[in-house]
């Protein structure tokens, strides 16, 4: 007897028979999850990635957090795009310039191949994201949205930073950066502007190529209170 392919509407068939025995399952074992996720970036849960003098907080971010906690809401940590291609949590290179103000000049000049490096860094990682917000999607989740970080390089969502004119604001410090907060107002605050991030930009991309709707809004770390203290038994 000759093996004969099944049909594609047998394939149909068996597909969503299956999609419903997975349904009736979901039922059976009914338990309390929310069902609803939102992805954070990733210092938002971890602060220890921000940049040198960066951080507000010593771990999370407690003000941004714990809304979604009261609502039962899980927590997915988005990568950190800044470790991924920076050079790890510590970020030397970085470091180094803000050591060297002077070769801050020549770190602009090349901070355009710098970028196109950057983005195609980024798209990879953010392809990798977008298959598990489809995941989730896809098994009945709700996302409640991403959260990105105002001013953020490469989570910003309204808001980034212009390396290059960050870094041409560096170069001319010939005495260094003094404190966090004169490097923040100096040299972070004067290059932010209006746009979206390098890693936020190609996470949009890969969301609308795949026709996938998800809120994205970015949160400003002053705005977010970050109480001290409290974790002295851990």
């Amino acid at each position: 007897m000759l093996w004969r392919a099944p049909s594609f509407r047998a394939t149909l068939g068996d597909v969503n028979g299956a999609t419903s025995r997975r349904k009736r399952l979901r039922t059976q074992l009914h338990d309390v999850r929310s069902g609803r996720v939102v992805f954070l970036s990733h210092c938002l849960l971890n602060q220890n990635t921000r940049y040198p003098g960066g951080a507000v907080c010593p771990g999370a971010v407690r003000g941004v957090i714990e809304p979604y906690l009261d609502a039962g809401v899980g927590l997915v940590q988005l990568p950190c795009p800044e470790q991924r291609t920076w050079g790890g949590v510590e970020k030397p290179a970085l470091l180094w310039i803000m050591d060297h103000p002077r070769a801050a000049r020549v770190a602009a000049a090349l901070s355009g191949p710098g970028a196109a490096y950057m983005r195609r860094r980024y798209r990879r990682l953010a392809r990798t994201v977008v298959r598990d917000i489809a995941d989730y999607l896809d098994g009945g989740f709700e996302i409640t949205g991403v959260v990105g970080v105002a001013g953020s390089p490469t989570c910003g969502v309204e808001t980034t930073l212009d390396i290059a004119c960050a870094l041409r604001a560096l170069s001319t410090r010939t005495d260094g950066i003094a404190d966090p907060d004169s490097f923040d107002r100096v040299i972070i605050q004067a290059a932010t502007v209006a746009g979206a991030g390098m890693f936020m930009e190609a996470l949009t991309n890969q969301l609308s190529r795949r026709d996938l709707a998800v809120p994205i809004r970015e949160v400003t770390l002053s705005d977010a209170p970050c109480p001290l203290g409290g974790a002295e038994g851990i």
